[in-house]
């Protein structure tokens, strides 16, 4: 769900443009209102190794959120919003975060409310990787 509190003009139609590791980027259906629960998900097949837990401890998602123009261009990016992913390497694997959105002119139109879940626990995977990470950086520190 978003809700655009800083937005003057008419009722915009929206949608959400989501890009997210190595999959091809997703939207949400178009909307119209200041405040809209979208009710929109996806399932992503993913094999959990460190290139994965590397991309969740280090990126985000950007989520855009465009607008339906009338012109040449169909539509324009109105605000974006910054998805840390580290928070479902902890033990429960869920993020649930309320972001601002963001205007193309650095203010804050709204926010976003986003729900991330991952279907199986990676904890163990997480340990595993971190005490690899651990035990690399100790050998480059011994060695310098």
């Amino acid at each position: 769900s978003f809700k655009l509190e800083e937005w003057k003009d008419e009722e915009p139609t929206t949608f959400f443009s989501i890009a997210f590791f190595a999959h091809e980027t997703q939207v949400t259906n178009p909307v119209t209102g200041l405040e809209v629960s979208l009710g929109w998900s996806r399932e992503f097949e993913l094999e959990v190794d460190d290139v994965f837990l590397e991309y969740v401890e280090r990126e985000s998602i950007i989520l855009d959120l465009m607008r339906r123009t009338s012109g040449e261009v169909p539509f324009s990016r109105m605000a974006s919003a910054d998805v840390r992913l580290a928070p479902l390497m902890e033990d429960a694997g869920i993020l649930n975060q309320r972001l601002e959105l963001f205007g193309i002119d650095g203010k804050k139109l709204g926010y976003v409310v986003v729900n991330i879940r991952m279907k199986d626990s990676i904890a163990p995977l997480v340990a595993s990787y971190r005490r690899i990470k651990d035990r690399t950086s100790e050998a480059a520190s011994m060695e310098a």
